[in-house]
């Protein structure tokens, strides 16, 4: 509560401005869903944790660096959006897929 010469006056703070509700009725349930739907996000994001954990290339098994770069030349020449990747950008398609061929074929033959 806020006192100004005399006046009282009431203060709800909620941490961020909110949608005043609309006055139809179908505009409110949408109102009053969004309100519900944000409630449930905010708690969602109270409730995570996130970890993190640096390790080193060295790591990872040879078959797991073989398939990842054998997905990122596949998206370098097939995906409409292809992931930016400035190695890869310098090849031509040609050279792409010859390493994309190769990988193939060793992982075939094993």
């Amino acid at each position: 509560m806020s006192v100004d010469k005399g006046n009282e006056y009431k203060v709800t703070w909620t941490g961020k401005k909110s949608d005043p509700e609309p006055q139809r009725y179908y505009d409110w349930m949408l109102w009053k869903m969004r309100q519900v739907d944000n409630e449930e996000t905010m708690m969602q994001e109270r409730n995570k944790v996130t970890v993190t954990k640096t390790v080193h290339i060295e790591e990872f098994p040879t078959d797991v660096l073989v398939g990842e770069l054998y997905n990122r030349i596949y998206d370098s020449i097939h995906d409409e959006e292809p992931r930016s990747d400035r190695f890869l950008e310098s090849l031509g398609e040609y050279e792409k897929d010859d390493l994309r061929q190769a990988l193939t074929n060793l992982v075939d033959n094993l």
